[in-house]
């Protein structure tokens, strides 16, 4: 079904396609419309016109005791080439929370990106956040969020985890998946940025667990985002482990002390804390700020920051009662 639910987004996904057409304007996620959802004979190989101008990156190679590299040099990680078209596919239409859902899917370096589109049933510009979910769950997971978001003015574009596969213990294709997270991030960033009716100059980030590392880096090499929300955020599984989990690793043939130094260099805090002027909510569930994640946060937490505390654990429903307050007050 193509069919649109109002005018407005009808004039909005137009003036998209027109302007994807031509690539993106700014300094990219799969979907509920996942790459597999994009029409058949859309081909996930670039376009005939146009050709990758950057080679991918090359993983700085870190072993236990090494320094870590500048910060100039991990920042070039997640460099990407603006030029190539959008060539954006606009999938079902449904309605959804009081809101319109739109799949939509565009390229970045060759292959189908999914998200979905929530605008509100208003006269634009709109500001916009942005929605990341942890893995082995999809945007959806924050449709009631963006929903009720909407209905305030502010138009929601849901990712999909992109870039994985994530924790093969191996550092650098553990590495490479979260550097093609965060590009993929970054050329969706990009697409906000050619739609008539999205302010990207109000841009938020809303996202959990391994969604909101993604938004740890980003807030580290983007200054286009200028609130985050980020749920269930620690380095767990990046450098820290539980004492069952270092266990597994280890009878796995795992060196946790290699893979530790390895991933390092994609430490969320490291990056979250370079941040200067957006505005940070950390939300964690009381039994999951342990002391040894309270004292990480501590140590790196950006300039404006604040924190929430939910009884539960590592979830993120019972975070959405405070994000409608915040993104009002900070976006």
């Amino acid at each position: 079904m193509k069919k649109l639910l109002c005018p407005l987004f009808c004039a909005l996904l137009v003036a998209v396609l027109a302007l994807a057409a031509c690539g993106g304007s700014g300094s990219g996620a799969a979907t509920s419309a996942s790459p597999s959802a994009a029409p058949s004979q859309a081909a996930t190989s670039p376009s005939p016109s146009w050709s990758p101008t950057m080679s991918p990156p090359t993983i700085p190679v870190v072993k236990p005791g090494d320094k870590l590299p500048p910060f100039s040099k991990l920042a070039e990680l997640f460099e990407y080439d603006r030029s190539e078209p959008f060539e954006l596919i606009s999938g079902v239409t449904y309605p959804k929370y009081g809101a319109t859902v739109q799949q939509i899917s565009f390229k970045h370096d060759g292959e189908y990106v999914g998200a979905l589109l929530m605008p509100p049933a208003s006269q634009g510009p709109f500001p916009v956040v942005v929605y990341a979910p942890g893995s082995n769950t999809t945007g959806t997971i924050w449709l009631k969020d963006a929903g009720k978001l909407a209905k305030k003015g502010y138009a929601g574009l849901l990712l999909d985890e992109s870039g994985g596969p994530f924790w093969q213990y191996e550092g650098i294709p553990d590495g490479l998946a979260y550097v093609n997270y965060v590009k993929d991030g970054r050329r969706a960033l990009d697409l906000l940025e050619t739609m008539p009716d999205i302010d990207a100059s109000r841009i938020g980030f809303v996202a959990w667990s391994n969604g909101s590392r993604l938004g740890s880096f980003l807030s580290g090499v983007d200054d286009r985002i200028k609130a985050f929300v980020l749920v269930g955020l620690n380095n767990e599984d990046v450098t820290t482990w539980s004492a069952e989990e270092q266990a597994d690793l280890k009878a796995g043939g795992v060196s946790l002390e290699g893979y530790a130094a390895q991933m390092s260099i994609f430490d969320p805090a490291l990056y979250f804390s370079r941040n200067k002027d957006a505005r940070f909510l950390f939300i964690w569930g009381d039994k999951e700020l342990t002391p040894v994640v309270k004292q990480w946060y501590l140590d790196s937490r950006p300039r404006h920051s604040a924190m929430q505390l939910f009884d539960g654990g590592h979830g993120y429903e019972s975070a959405g009662k405070y994000l409608d307050p915040w993104i009002g007050e900070n976006l």
